[in-house]
């Protein structure tokens, strides 16, 4: 059916579309098993600091080479011949914004619950939110129904007096949306291309976690910017973007360096590997970075601790030789006034091997943790 008769998996190509780096992966997909990636590309820009326009030019370029890499990879593989049944392009921060928004309905009584009831009830809520200009809309999908107050994952045929709808809606800054689609249709000529926004992925991946609490503030930092979702009840009530990422955290550790020498760097000093006064001169460095990264920080977890303070689990999202440094910085710093406990963070880094139920690799080589997550949501959709 997809271009190899005698079975049902399924090559879908995924694209995970950051600030300043992108990756793409074709998927193998099967029923009831983990999506495989079969090849994978990532390509990023340099760390140095450029304007947003150039960052958008140069992302999209970055999707066209990734995308290129990949493709040369599968068509030269043994599934030569093999169709890309679907495309899809997870975007992130800065170019999207997300939101959750609900409706409610009483009835007089007792009322059977139709598909009518829930998708009117949803374009409800959406029309009523006036925070997000529709000619940018990027996505709008139900994320919970609610009867009588209790969450449920089948509410079609039941009965209830109170319903609630919760979407979420996302936009997508115009140029990146029209220059992804057009892209991912050059690449994938037989597929309409389908755009997720980074907040349905992140949740979509941890809802399928079982260590991580239901209850938790996911930080996701990636090369320009930081997208922060609060998640109680495994739904997401608060969504934020701090224009703090990788290569403004590593120019505050130094201004003068090289982004990617310090970061070399930093690398080898939590690994211990650098000579004593090299890792003197660097902790001295980090540290002294950390004044500044607690008031950016602070600042935006203070303004979404109200007026219902944060869970006091936090998912940290990052590169990973920034994670153990970043790790221990959200789990020290006091943070406490924020938090429902008035205790520090309990940070979780969020590691590849927790997203192994839904989306593994043939090879050894370490994927780039944004795809991975952007895969799991695909999977989930594909799936379905």
């Amino acid at each position: 059916m997809f271009g190899i008769s005698h079975t049902s998996k399924k090559f879908v190509a995924v694209a995970d579309v950051s600030s300043g780096s992108v990756g793409v992966a074709i998927l193998a997909i099967e029923d009831n098993r983990p999506a495989t990636v079969m090849h994978d590309a990532h390509t990023s820009l340099s760390l140095d600091e450029r304007s947003v326009e150039a960052t958008a030019a140069g992302t999209l370029k970055s999707l066209q080479e990734a995308g290129d890499k990949v493709l040369a990879d599968f068509s030269g593989g043994p599934h030569k011949g093999a169709r890309i049944s679907a495309s899809y392009a997870i975007i992130g921060a800065p170019w999207t914004h997300s939101k959750t928004t609900r409706a409610d309905s009483v009835f007089e009584k007792e009322t059977r619950i139709t598909n009518t009831t829930i998708t009117s009830l949803a374009q409800k809520a959406i029309a009523e939110e006036k925070d997000f200009d529709r000619s940018n809309l990027l996505e709008s999908s139900i994320v919970r129904v609610e009867l009588n107050g209790y969450a449920t994952g089948v509410p079609l045929g039941k009965t209830a007096h109170h319903i609630s709808t919760v979407a979420l809606i996302s936009d997508c800054e115009p140029s990146i949306r029209t220059g992804t689609t057009e892209t991912l249709q050059k690449l994938f000529p037989h597929t309409k291309p389908i755009l997720r926004s980074s907040a349905r992925a992140l949740t979509a991946a941890f809802s399928i976690i079982p260590s991580i609490s239901k209850e938790s503030v996911i930080v996701d930092i990636r090369t320009q910017a930081t997208t922060v979702l609060v998640v109680r009840d495994a739904l997401v009530v608060n969504y934020s973007i701090v224009n703090e990422g990788i290569a403004s955290i590593l120019k505050r550790v130094s201004e003068k360096g090289v982004p990617e020498e310090t970061l070399s760097t930093i690398r080898m000093v939590e690994r211990d590997e650098c000579a004593d006064d090299t890792c003197k001169v660097m902790n001295d460095s980090m540290a002294h970075a950390e004044i500044e990264l607690a008031r950016v920080y602070g600042d935006a977890l203070t303004k979404i601790a109200t007026p219902v303070r944060l869970p006091p689990n936090l998912v940290l999202v990052t590169h990973p030789d920034l994670m153990p440094w970043l790790t221990t910085f959200f789990s020290r710093i006091d943070f406490n006034q924020c938090t429902i406990t008035s205790q520090p963070f309990l940070v979780h880094g969020l590691e590849s091997a927790q997203l192994g139920t839904c989306v593994v690799s043939e090879s050894d080589a370490p994927i780039d943790i944004g795809l991975l997550i952007a895969s799991t949501l695909v999977n989930s959709e594909e799936a379905e």
